[in-house]
């Protein structure tokens, strides 16, 4: 069975991604966020969008803050800029329009990790990396589209916001 081909991967991601992006910040136009990133987990096929404003992220510095934390470390990179922090850590699946268009090509990488199923074990080792090496480079594109695409330039942002990809394994 033959791998999907990047350009489509990329073409899936971009098309589901924008419309859902688009109707989040449309339901949250009153908040001011400070950081938008996609996390890849190229293994899984999983490509998480996520976003936080102040106001979403203020029961987690309630939270951290009860239990002792400095507001230097709550603001920190390992809080504040951990998106799995984050209230909206994967608006994405969160969407219907996600859900509908992502659909095909959801069951199209289902039936390929399927077919890997059946493969030997070296096979699979080998079908596994090429894998996650392709969505992995795929949802790299893919949020270079998005964020060239404008859908962040109507979001009420900090003066610090920033934007960023990255793989799950290489951080977590």
């Amino acid at each position: 069975m033959d791998q999907v081909k990047k350009d489509e991967l990329v073409n899936a991601l971009v098309s589901a991604a924008i419309p859902s992006i688009e109707n989040f910040f449309r339901n949250h136009s009153d908040e001011k966020f400070f950081g938008f990133a996609v996390e890849i987990l190229a293994e899984e096929g999983y490509f998480h969008v996520g976003a936080c404003s102040e106001e979403s992220f203020q029961s987690t510095i309630d939270s951290y803050s009860k239990l002792g934390e400095s507001m230097e470390d709550i603001m920190g990179d390992e809080i504040r800029w951990n998106n799995q922090e984050w209230q909206y850590f994967d608006l994405n699946y969160d969407c219907n329009i996600w859900q509908e268009k992502w659909q095909f090509m959801l069951e199209t990488l289902n039936k390929y990790k399927e077919y890997m199923g059946s493969l030997t074990d070296s096979e699979w080792n080998l079908a596994q990396r090429d894998f996650s090496a392709l969505f992995q480079s795929a949802g790299e594109e893919a949020y270079r589209q998005i964020i060239d695409s404008g859908v962040l330039n109507g979001v009420t942002k900090t003066h610090d916001f920033r934007t960023w990809v990255f793989e799950h394994h290489d951080v977590f």
